[in-house]
């Protein structure tokens, strides 16, 4: 166990060091930049962003089960352009639909002249761990509406043993621990990227202390209503089926 440690300790450093170390020389660039930094009309940054908070996806999947706490999972966008110079970012809450060579087109209409462009919209995740709706308010009602469905659900299929498979059906099962829980898998082991030593404690963890039927290597047909489908017969590949209240996909 302590040679664990060590060696977790010295990994770490080999990565954290390294890191620290180029934040405290932008740091230092930066201060200096705002002293020298003279507003010109063309040193301009428009940030067009479809939503009004930091959706935190990796929370997601948790506040899907718990609640009264989902406001916790978005971030609000206020101190972005903290100790920036002033009025060099502008924000702007719409959705590019299209581009030209100089021009971005937002859904309101607008257009948003450019001389250069960061094309960054992120990463496309199935419910839960990604949310349909772009305001904070809305956004919450979303995952309430998902934690009505899981509990007022008995018995729950979670499709998918990657890390926010694993997360809902632990979760689940943890705070409603009465609730029947089986998570399905297409592969031999439960979280693919990760190491063994993670893969098996895991899946004892969510076997023998949280009594969530894991079922690996089954490969199967999902329903076509969604991946948040209600009232649904799954068949497995030795021919039995299984009629579940909630079944839920995360494999796409």
């Amino acid at each position: 166990m302590v040679f664990d440690k060590a060696r977790f300790i010295t990994k770490a450093l080999a990565v954290v060091g390294p890191y620290l170390g180029r934040a405290a020389i932008r740091r230092v660039a930066a201060y200096g930049h705002s002293w020298t930094w003279r507003n010109t009309p063309d040193a301009k940054i428009v940030w067009i962003e479809k939503h009004s908070h930091f959706n935190y996806i990796f929370n997601f999947p948790r506040y899907s089960v718990l609640k009264g706490h989902e406001q916790r999972a978005f971030i609000p966008y206020n101190f972005i352009a903290k100790g920036a110079p002033l009025d060099t970012l502008t924000r702007i809450q719409d959705e590019a639909i299209a581009m030209t060579d100089s021009q971005v087109l937002l859904a309101s209409g607008e257009r948003i002249d450019y001389a250069c462009l960061a094309f960054a919209t992120g990463s496309t995740q199935p419910l839960p761990a990604n949310l349909s709706c772009n305001k904070r308010s809305e956004a919450c009602r979303e995952l309430q509406g998902k934690q009505q469905t899981i509990e007022k659900s008995r018995r729950i299929a979670v499709v998918g043993g990657g890390a926010v498979g694993v997360q809902l059906a632990s979760d689940i099962k943890d705070f409603f621990t009465t609730k029947e829980v089986t998570l399905v898998h297409s592969r031999g082991q439960l979280l693919n990227r990760f190491g063994s030593r993670l893969q098996d404690y895991v899946l004892t963890t969510l076997r023998d202390e949280l009594k969530v039927r894991v079922l690996l290597n089954e490969r199967l047909k999902l329903p076509t209503g969604g991946n948040f489908t209600r009232s649904t017969c799954l068949t497995f590949s030795d021919g039995s089926k299984k009629k579940f209240d909630l079944v839920v996909s995360l494999s796409f």
